[in-house]
């Protein structure tokens, strides 16, 4: 059960980019300037990055960090080169470089996000541990026992 539910969101992202890639013309929102639609495509990808990287921590816990960076990239960068090839075959729709760009980007930013992450969780780990060990220093930590 673990492993499905780490993984059902890379699923649930993987067949939403590509019932959304199959769309003619998807509604895009308008966020005041010409790149909207290049915003889209890096949080869609950030969020596939996330999840893919749950789903790989799921079903081979013990790959390294450089192994999950990898698969992450080439992940991203394949899934990206086929959804613009698929665009190409939908009506209204073309493949573009750019949109494959920002999908690289929004797959590197998901690793700059684990990166920062585990960044933070190490300090907060270090910072606790010299709590706890100056508290054992001065006697101060509560056994259970009385």
């Amino acid at each position: 059960l673990y492993r499905v539910v780490l993984t059902a969101p890379f699923v649930a992202v993987v067949i939403g980019i590509s019932v959304l890639s199959h769309i003619p013309q998807p509604p895009v929102p308008d966020m005041g300037f010409n790149l909207a639609d290049k915003v889209l495509h890096v949080i869609a990808y950030f969020v596939f990055g996330l999840s893919l990287q749950f789903a790989l921590r799921a079903w081979r816990p013990l790959l390294s960090g450089r192994q999950i960076t990898i698969a992450v990239v080439v992940g991203t960068a394949l899934f990206g080169i086929y959804d613009e090839l698929h665009q190409m075959m939908v009506p209204n729709r073309v493949a573009s470089v750019g949109d494959w760009l920002a999908d690289l980007i929004g797959g590197a930013l998901s690793l700059v996000m684990r990166a920062f992450v585990r960044m933070v969780s190490e300090k907060l780990r270090n910072y606790f541990q010299v709590q706890d060990t100056e508290k054992e220093k001065r006697g101060n930590v509560y056994t259970g026992s009385q």
